[in-house]
């Protein structure tokens, strides 16, 4: 029995995307370690779960208000996560990991209803899983990748089952839902909104109007029954939270925002140009579901400001459409008047796939060799007769764990005397080129230093 070269490929690329699935579940807590957001995150959940409310205790100056504008989907799920499994690290990195490895089944199943090949949807994912910016994500106790999940399964369901009213109305509902785990996603209206237009064509205007009414029902709900109107207005202006609407309008911080990705932004521009051509030529072969994909990737570069490595969020919609794009021209690849453009696609897609290669290879090598010494449980916190300690995300679960109260040692809003000293972590130093990644210099290191 013989097997043709796509099939022998296809096999090949998804034994190394189960490999990669498994690897990144059981490095979940080595890299990167505990940053400034998930403890945040981590607080916030452990907060609602002992009291009700959404402060922020661990820094409690910062907002003066609980932390209501992401809405509260995130912290519910994550509290009964940190019930059933417990409260460390891998535990609380879990719902996002799981829902970022389903966000990477969405896209294959996208994908295949834009025509693109199995082989060519599966180098996709296996591209997504190598990528440094969606691995660190992927890895974080964040609720992007829960939000742009449950968007993406509402779309599904719309493009799925679009001759249900019932599916409409399902589909626009997790769209809402998305809304009130982190207002970010909002990028995906304009996909949802043409999913809706398109999917409710010939059907009842009251269902298109209940349809279009549940996308924002969650949120209504949430603002009028919890928060407030006007204090929901005051909250979305406040200083830090306005700050993270709106990207810098220049061509390198809206677009290339990491260096690494050029080529991957540059195919997304010749997708985009390849697709307004048909659009102008009417050319019915063109999918119309990209009119709202392709509207949401320039609505995110605008809306969205990179104060964390957000560009994840939209990295999958940006494979979709170049996977489409590389997969019609592959198609019409005979052309003599396209060899050229041919060429030059295949070094983009060719040179891309080194860099996240290369990078992770890299994340490897760093894991490996600090693969003990990045585990929580290679440090204990040594014992200590303050109530409170301050000290940086690093130790955040091990000085909850002890029963003490973590704060930030470099918060500037606090003035206590009384911190004699502070919980901190020492880099390893190499004096080679591993001192440039974190990977290789992070470590459970801590070290006891007097307030500055």
């Amino acid at each position: 029995m013989t097997y043709s070269r796509a099939f022998v490929l296809a096999i090949l690329v998804l034994g190394g995307v189960v490999i990669l699935v498994l690897w990144q579940l059981v490095a979940l807590n080595r890299a990167p370690l505990p940053r400034y957001d998930e403890v945040f995150f981590h607080n916030v959940t452990h907060q609602w779960m002992e009291t009700g409310s959404y402060l922020l205790s661990i820094r409690p100056n910062l907002y003066p208000f609980e932390i209501a504008f992401y809405g509260p989907v995130y912290f519910w799920l994550q509290a009964g996560m940190m019930q059933a499994l417990g409260h460390g690290i891998w535990e609380f990195r879990l719902l996002n990991a799981i829902c970022g490895l389903l966000v990477l089944g969405l896209v294959f199943l996208f994908a295949q209803r834009l025509g693109v090949k199995k082989e060519y949807s599966l180098l996709g994912i296996l591209f997504l899983l190598l990528d440094p910016t969606y691995s660190e994500i992927l890895h974080s106790g964040r609720m992007d990748l829960v939000a742009v999940f449950l968007a993406l399964l509402g779309i599904w369901v719309l493009q799925k089952h679009s001759q249900r009213g019932t599916a409409l109305l399902l589909g626009a509902l997790l769209f809402g839902v998305s809304l009130v785990t982190t207002p970010r996603i909002v990028f995906l209206l304009p996909w949802v909104l043409w999913e809706v237009y398109r999917n409710s064509a010939g059907k009842a205007c009251m269902l298109r109007g209940a349809s279009l009414l549940i996308l924002f029902l969650p949120l209504g709900l949430w603002v009028l029954c919890k928060v407030g109107i006007v204090q929901y207005w005051e909250i979305m202006s406040h200083p830090i939270i306005a700050g993270h609407i709106g990207a810098d309008l220049s061509v390198k911080k809206t677009f290339f925002r990491y260096a690494y990705q050029i080529p991957l932004v540059i195919l997304w521009g010749a997708s985009v140009l390849h697709f307004c051509w048909h659009a102008l030529q009417r050319s019915r072969s063109m999918p119309s579901t990209l009119w709202g994909v392709h509207t949401s990737i320039v609505l995110f570069l605008l809306l969205v400001a990179e104060r964390a490595p957000y560009t994840a969020m939209v990295m999958p919609l940006m494979l979709l459409v170049v996977l489409a794009f590389v997969n019609r021209l592959l198609t019409h690849k005979r052309k003599r008047s396209l060899r050229w453009l041919f060429r030059a696609i295949s070094g983009l897609v060719v040179v891309q796939f080194a860099i996240v290669l290369g990078s992770f290879v890299v994340q490897l090598w760093g894991e490996s060799a600090q693969w003990r010494a990045r585990s929580e449980a290679s440090f204990s916190l040594p014992s200590v007769d303050a109530k409170r300690i301050y000290s940086v995300p690093l130790y955040y679960h091990h000085i909850v764990a002890a029963g003490k109260e973590f704060r930030f040692a470099d918060d500037p809003t606090e003035t206590m005397p009384d911190r004699a000293m502070v919980l901190r972590n020492k880099p390893l130093q190499y004096g080679d080129w591993r001192d440039h990644f974190p990977v290789f210099t992070q470590t459970y290191n801590p070290v006891w230093e007097p307030v500055d």
